[in-house]
């Protein structure tokens, strides 16, 4: 690790780009850190038995959840749809068939008021899924059980070769 922070500055002038980042992936792999879980489930809870004993951290409280969802899991449950579906995406775009409401990623408490219900179903999308990851860990930590979001968003929608709402045709939520 010495060597590394002592030396890194004369390998990047020397051309030893390649060799610093090799050299930074293998101190990441070895520095005891564990990567991010890439599956689709998203969970901020702790770790089984409350202590992650391998390295003997306590336990967070738990906390908020959601699921990532594909264009293939949302267009079945639109074929018999029993949740609101929610555009969080800014600036408008075009639209799912069956979006309820148009509501920014950012005006949780606007999203939180047309969501009255904290155990109901919502799903959220977004261009990308970046906004609508946000706006559903923000209901999730504010108590919303049943939080979906679709990964990939509008651009795995249209990419699916999905059907599509032109702008302006959904009720926007913001008083």
């Amino acid at each position: 690790m010495q060597w590394f922070r002592t030396n890194a500055f004369t390998l990047v002038l020397s051309g030893g780009v390649a060799v610093l980042v090799l050299a930074g992936i293998l101190m990441w792999q070895f520095s005891g850190k564990e990567p991010q879980p890439q599956n689709s489930a998203v969970s901020m809870a702790p770790s089984a038995g409350g202590v992650n004993a391998a390295r003997g951290e306590a336990a967070r409280a738990p906390s908020a959840s959601f699921r990532s969802i594909s264009v293939g899991e949302l267009s079945e449950m639109l074929a018999a749809k029993d949740f609101t579906l929610v555009d969080v995406h800014i600036p408008e775009q075009v639209h799912i068939p069956g979006t309820d409401y148009l509501i920014p990623y950012n005006e949780v408490d606007t999203l939180m008021a047309a969501l009255p219900d904290k155990e109901a179903k919502v799903v959220l999308y977004c261009r990308s899924g970046v906004m609508s990851k946000i706006a559903a860990r923000a209901l999730a930590e504010r108590g919303y059980t049943n939080v979906y979001e679709l990964d990939g968003g509008m651009i795995a929608w249209e990419g699916a070769g999905m059907p599509t709402l032109p702008k302006g045709t959904v009720a926007s939520f913001v008083q």
